[in-house]
Protein backbone atom coordinates (compact mmCIF):
# COMPACT_ATOMS: atom_id res chain seq x y z
CA UNK A 1 0.00 0.00 0.00
CA UNK A 2 1.24 3.45 -1.04
CA UNK A 3 0.67 6.61 1.55
CA UNK A 4 -1.03 9.14 -0.11
CA UNK A 5 0.43 12.87 1.23
CA UNK A 6 -1.31 15.03 3.22
CA UNK A 7 -1.66 18.12 1.55
CA UNK A 8 -0.21 21.22 3.42
CA UNK A 9 -2.53 22.88 6.04
CA UNK A 10 -3.34 26.45 4.72
CA UNK A 11 -4.43 29.05 7.17
CA UNK A 12 -7.44 30.71 6.29
CA UNK A 13 -7.30 34.14 5.40
CA UNK A 14 -8.83 37.02 7.24
CA UNK A 15 -10.53 39.88 5.42
CA UNK A 16 -11.37 41.81 8.18
CA UNK A 17 -8.58 43.40 10.67
CA UNK A 18 -9.46 43.34 14.39
CA UNK A 19 -9.12 46.58 14.69
CA UNK A 20 -11.82 47.73 12.16
CA UNK A 21 -14.00 44.93 13.91
CA UNK A 22 -13.56 46.84 16.85
CA UNK A 23 -14.44 50.04 15.37
CA UNK A 24 -17.57 48.70 13.82
CA UNK A 25 -18.68 46.80 16.74
CA UNK A 26 -18.27 49.98 18.71
CA UNK A 27 -20.49 51.99 16.39
CA UNK A 28 -23.32 49.44 16.41
CA UNK A 29 -23.06 49.32 19.85
CA UNK A 30 -23.17 53.60 20.23
CA UNK A 31 -26.41 52.82 17.57
CA UNK A 32 -28.18 50.33 20.20
CA UNK A 33 -27.29 52.31 23.02
CA UNK A 34 -28.92 55.29 21.39
CA UNK A 35 -32.18 53.25 20.17
CA UNK A 36 -32.25 51.99 24.13
CA UNK A 37 -32.12 55.56 25.15
CA UNK A 38 -34.84 56.84 23.13
CA UNK A 39 -36.82 53.68 23.97
CA UNK A 40 -36.79 54.73 27.70
CA UNK A 41 -37.64 57.66 27.14
CA UNK A 42 -40.26 57.23 24.81
CA UNK A 43 -42.21 54.66 27.35
CA UNK A 44 -41.68 57.06 30.44
CA UNK A 45 -43.27 60.27 28.76
CA UNK A 46 -46.40 57.91 27.63
CA UNK A 47 -46.87 56.71 31.13
CA UNK A 48 -46.49 60.18 32.33
CA UNK A 49 -49.34 61.49 29.73
CA UNK A 50 -51.46 58.28 30.95
CA UNK A 51 -51.39 59.14 34.01
CA UNK A 52 -52.84 62.84 33.55
CA UNK A 53 -55.46 61.69 30.90
CA UNK A 54 -56.65 59.66 34.20
CA UNK A 55 -56.59 62.72 36.67
CA UNK A 56 -58.43 64.93 34.07
CA UNK A 57 -61.08 62.00 32.71
CA UNK A 58 -60.44 62.39 29.44
CA UNK A 59 -57.64 62.09 26.64
CA UNK A 60 -55.57 64.29 24.78
CA UNK A 61 -57.48 67.05 23.04
CA UNK A 62 -60.96 66.65 24.16
CA UNK A 63 -62.86 68.96 25.59
CA UNK A 64 -63.62 69.49 29.34
CA UNK A 65 -67.23 68.41 30.44
CA UNK A 66 -68.13 71.53 32.74
CA UNK A 67 -70.69 69.58 34.56
CA UNK A 68 -68.41 67.21 35.77
CA UNK A 69 -68.07 67.61 40.14
CA UNK A 70 -65.60 64.64 40.18
CA UNK A 71 -62.79 65.51 42.70
CA UNK A 72 -58.92 64.40 42.13
CA UNK A 73 -56.47 64.72 44.70
CA UNK A 74 -54.56 67.37 42.85
CA UNK A 75 -55.15 70.51 44.04
CA UNK A 76 -54.86 74.09 42.13
CA UNK A 77 -51.83 76.17 44.00
CA UNK A 78 -54.40 79.53 43.39
CA UNK A 79 -57.59 78.83 43.92
CA UNK A 80 -57.36 75.29 46.29
CA UNK A 81 -60.12 73.53 43.33
CA UNK A 82 -60.39 70.23 43.83
CA UNK A 83 -62.61 69.42 40.85
CA UNK A 84 -61.08 68.04 37.36
CA UNK A 85 -63.58 69.91 35.65
CA UNK A 86 -61.28 73.55 36.65
CA UNK A 87 -58.01 71.08 35.34
CA UNK A 88 -56.43 71.40 31.68
CA UNK A 89 -53.17 70.35 30.02
CA UNK A 90 -50.73 73.27 29.64
CA UNK A 91 -47.64 71.80 28.13
CA UNK A 92 -44.91 70.25 29.31
CA UNK A 93 -41.45 70.95 31.22
CA UNK A 94 -38.13 69.65 30.83
CA UNK A 95 -36.59 67.42 33.41
CA UNK A 96 -33.33 65.05 33.15
CA UNK A 97 -33.50 61.73 34.35
CA UNK A 98 -30.97 59.11 34.99
CA UNK A 99 -31.44 55.28 35.41
CA UNK A 100 -29.28 52.27 35.23
CA UNK A 101 -29.30 52.25 31.37
CA UNK A 102 -29.66 55.85 30.09
CA UNK A 103 -29.62 59.33 30.51
CA UNK A 104 -32.12 61.61 29.00
CA UNK A 105 -34.30 64.53 29.49
CA UNK A 106 -38.08 64.10 29.55
CA UNK A 107 -40.90 65.66 28.77
CA UNK A 108 -43.32 66.04 31.99
CA UNK A 109 -46.61 67.21 31.54
CA UNK A 110 -47.85 70.59 33.29
CA UNK A 111 -51.76 70.70 34.30
CA UNK A 112 -53.48 74.26 35.08
CA UNK A 113 -56.34 75.32 36.48
CA UNK A 114 -58.94 77.86 35.08
CA UNK A 115 -58.14 80.75 37.58
CA UNK A 116 -54.78 80.53 36.06
CA UNK A 117 -52.99 78.90 39.04
CA UNK A 118 -50.53 75.72 38.55
CA UNK A 119 -51.67 72.52 39.60
CA UNK A 120 -49.73 70.66 42.39
CA UNK A 121 -50.20 66.81 41.38
CA UNK A 122 -47.40 64.65 42.15
CA UNK A 123 -47.06 61.51 39.63
CA UNK A 124 -46.68 57.86 40.35
CA UNK A 125 -43.92 57.78 38.30
CA UNK A 126 -41.44 60.27 39.07
CA UNK A 127 -40.75 61.57 42.67
CA UNK A 128 -40.68 65.01 43.35
CA UNK A 129 -37.78 66.74 42.64
CA UNK A 130 -35.66 63.28 42.14
CA UNK A 131 -33.24 62.67 38.99
CA UNK A 132 -32.93 59.21 39.71
CA UNK A 133 -35.18 56.69 38.01
CA UNK A 134 -36.29 53.58 40.87
CA UNK A 135 -33.48 51.38 39.02
CA UNK A 136 -30.62 53.27 40.19
CA UNK A 137 -32.34 53.58 43.76
CA UNK A 138 -32.75 50.40 43.92
CA UNK A 139 -29.00 49.22 43.02
CA UNK A 140 -27.81 52.02 45.76
CA UNK A 141 -29.90 50.05 48.55
CA UNK A 142 -28.31 46.72 47.65
CA UNK A 143 -25.03 48.12 47.49
CA UNK A 144 -25.05 49.86 50.68
CA UNK A 145 -26.43 46.68 52.10
CA UNK A 146 -23.42 45.37 50.80
CA UNK A 147 -21.13 47.85 52.55
CA UNK A 148 -19.94 48.85 49.49
CA UNK A 149 -17.74 52.52 50.01
CA UNK A 150 -19.66 55.42 48.58
CA UNK A 151 -16.89 56.18 45.83
CA UNK A 152 -16.62 52.66 44.91
CA UNK A 153 -21.09 52.75 44.25
CA UNK A 154 -20.62 56.20 42.34
CA UNK A 155 -18.53 53.85 39.66
CA UNK A 156 -20.73 50.70 39.86
CA UNK A 157 -23.97 53.03 39.32
CA UNK A 158 -22.21 55.42 36.25
CA UNK A 159 -21.22 51.94 34.71
CA UNK A 160 -23.24 51.35 31.95
CA UNK A 161 -25.11 55.04 31.56
CA UNK A 162 -21.77 56.95 31.41
CA UNK A 163 -23.39 59.68 34.11
CA UNK A 164 -21.50 59.99 37.15
CA UNK A 165 -23.67 60.57 40.35
CA UNK A 166 -22.60 62.28 43.09
CA UNK A 167 -21.88 60.85 46.43
CA UNK A 168 -23.64 63.31 48.18
CA UNK A 169 -26.91 61.95 46.38
CA UNK A 170 -25.76 58.51 47.35
CA UNK A 171 -25.64 59.81 51.04
CA UNK A 172 -29.52 61.37 50.69
CA UNK A 173 -30.54 57.98 49.38
CA UNK A 174 -29.42 55.79 52.22
CA UNK A 175 -30.73 58.71 54.49
CA UNK A 176 -33.77 58.36 53.04
CA UNK A 177 -34.63 54.13 53.52
CA UNK A 178 -34.05 54.49 56.92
Amino acid sequence: MTRVPRRPKAAKRRHVEGKKRREQQGETQRLIDAGIIALVIQVIQQALREEVSRLLGRGKGKRRDLGDRTKVEACCNRCGSHYRRDFYRAGFYMRGLLSLVAWGRIRVPRVSCVCGGMVDFEFVHLAPYGRLWFDMEELARELAAMCVSLRDGVRVLSWQNGQPVCIATLTRQSRNQR
